[in-house]
C-alpha cells in the first residue's frame, strides 16, 4: 500500500515565524542602555536627569582629599543607569550585595593603599564608583557587623568588584 504522506515520526511541524526572545535581563539591559543614551549630553547640553533624581548624591562627584573622586549610590534602577553612564570617569566600580544578590548599603567601606591617604565612605552603596591613583589597595567593607576584605588593583582599565555579604 502506497502512502502520500510520511509516517507521523517523519512528519515535521509547520514552520512558525521566530518569536523575539524577551528575557528580563535583556529588557533591563535595554532599559539601562536607553537611560544611559538619554543621559549622554549632546553638544553644549547637560545630561537628561529625571527630576526626582536631580538632587541624588549618586550623581554628584564626591572628593576625599586630593587623591580620590567617587560616586556613591545606585539605590534604584534609574540611578544605577545614570551612574553607569559616567563609568568611563571611574576605573573602579564596587557593588555591594548580600544573600542571593540583593543590593545593600554598607555601614562603611575603606580603600586602603600600601601608603598614603585612604578613602573611607560611610553609608555606602549599593554602588561605589571610584577614581583613585593607580596601585594596589586593600578593600574593606562593613555591613551589619560583618567585615569583608579583598585586595584590588587600580590601573588604566576599568573593573567591577562585587562584595557579597553572607
Amino acid at each position: 500500500m502506497h502512502h502520500d504522506t510520511p509516517p507521523p515520526s517523519l512528519q515535521t511541524a509547520p514552520r512558525r515565524a521566530p518569536r523575539p526572545v524577551t528575557r528580563p535581563r535583556h529588557r533591563l539591559a535595554a532599559l539601562a542602555l536607553a537611560l544611559a543614551a538619554g543621559a549622554a549630553p549632546a553638544f553644549g547640553q547637560t545630561p537628561a536627569v529625571p527630576p526626582e533624581l536631580q538632587d541624588s548624591p549618586a550623581l554628584r562627584v564626591q572628593h576625599s582629599g586630593s587623591a580620590y573622586h567617587y560616586l556613591n549610590g545606585g539605590g534604584g534602577q534609574e540611578e544605577r543607569a545614570l551612574m553607569d553612564a559616567r563609568a568611563t570617569d571611574f576605573p573602579l566600580k564596587i557593588v555591594l550585595a548580600a544573600g542571593k544578590g540583593e543590593y545593600v548599603v554598607a555601614n562603611q567601606l575603606s580603600l586602603l593603599p600600601a601608603q598614603g591617604e585612604s578613602l573611607v565612605v560611610r553609608e555606602v552603596g549599593p554602588v561605589l564608583m571610584v577614581k583613585a591613583p593607580p596601585g594596589r589597595y586593600a578593600l574593606e567593607a562593613v555591613y551589619q557587623g560583618k567585615t569583608l576584605r579583598q585586595s584590588v588593583s587600580v590601573g588604566s582599565g576599568r573593573q567591577t568588584v562585587t562584595l557579597r555579604f553572607p
